[in-house]
């Protein structure tokens, strides 16, 4: 069965959805209109594996995008994809082992980082052409469930419990934390926002210290985390315009499963009991643009 594990968008608002699952092979969709159609590229997977599924995405810069898959049959294995003419075409990224892959994440250096099953850190410096492992860390076989970094350097990782890096080459790391998020962003200086099967946790001084709940939200499950062009802070269904200070209820008529935003000012939501995607201008009135995200096999 076809399903939508992953999704993205870049600054040209063209979106991006990394589908797989059992009897079917791992492909990455595209939609150039706000979502109305989409299409997929043959050459993301030249043999056409099956029983594979894309289990995240990440927005490299304008162009570049890169995909990181897992084998569902030889779990945990899988690989990593990277375009650099909007999904165009695909060629495979060379890694050093062909483990399960995923927490895909970008640091205000520029360099990219995933979190690999084995529990190390893979990261990239050409644009996620090629990975090489960047250190172990304090993950000691843990697979990492999200990753981050502050606009300062901080790096935060969630694995069997939270840690954290002000070291560049990451190799010292602390533990502060027991809580362990599936989600994180931090999208303003200083500020954290992470995900968990408990709720949301925010840090206003770089992943030092942590709080839950917050006023006006105290919602048990905390999907789709994102930030719109109007600095507001989107999670589940509320939004927070002061940084997580104060948090307005904004249900949409459909359950969430992930929020993003596009440069332009829509707003998108991915609903897995549904199978559909909705965007919406304002937050507010929601209009659903695609049902069935499960896509037909429209070759670009």
């Amino acid at each position: 069965k076809n399903e939508t594990h992953s999704v993205a968008i870049n600054r040209k608002g063209y979106l991006y959805a990394g589908t797989g699952g059992w009897d079917v092979a791992a492909t990455v969709y595209r939609s150039v209109d706000l979502g109305v159609t989409w299409s997929w590229n043959r050459t993301f997977w030249p043999l056409y594996v099956l029983n594979s599924r894309v289990v995240d995405l990440l927005i490299v810069d304008e162009n570049t995008i890169v995909a990181g898959t897992e084998n569902l049959a030889v779990s945990p294995q899988g690989e990593i994809h990277c375009s650099s003419d909007d999904g165009d075409s695909w060629t495979e990224s060379d890694i050093y082992e062909t483990w399960f892959l995923s927490s895909f994440v970008k640091d205000s250096r520029g360099r990219l980082f995933a979190g690999s099953c084995d529990g190390r850190l893979l990261r990239s410096t050409d644009a996620g052409i090629s990975w090489r492992p960047s250190t172990v860390g304090p993950l000691a076989g843990w697979n990492p469930f999200s990753l981050a970094f502050t606009a300062d350097g901080v790096a935060l990782l969630s694995s069997d419990a939270l840690y954290r890096s002000t070291d560049a080459s990451l190799t010292a790391w602390m533990k502060v934390d027991t809580v362990k998020f599936s989600s994180m962003i931090a999208p303003f200086r200083d500020y954290v926002f992470g995900g968990s099967a408990s709720g949301l946790f925010a840090s206003d001084d770089s992943g030092r210290g942590w709080r839950k709940g917050m006023n006006g939200i105290e919602a048990e499950s905390s999907a789709g985390l994102a930030v719109d062009t109007l600095d507001r802070v989107w999670v589940s269904a509320h939004a927070s315009g002061d940084h997580g200070r104060h948090w307005d209820a904004m249900p949409p008529p459909h359950t969430v499963s992930e929020f993003f935003a596009d440069p332009h000012g829509w707003l998108f939501s991915w609903s897995s009991t549904d199978r559909s995607l909705y965007r919406s201008s304002t937050g507010v009135a929601w209009e659903r643009v695609r049902h069935n995200v499960a896509f037909e096999n429209i070759w670009y």
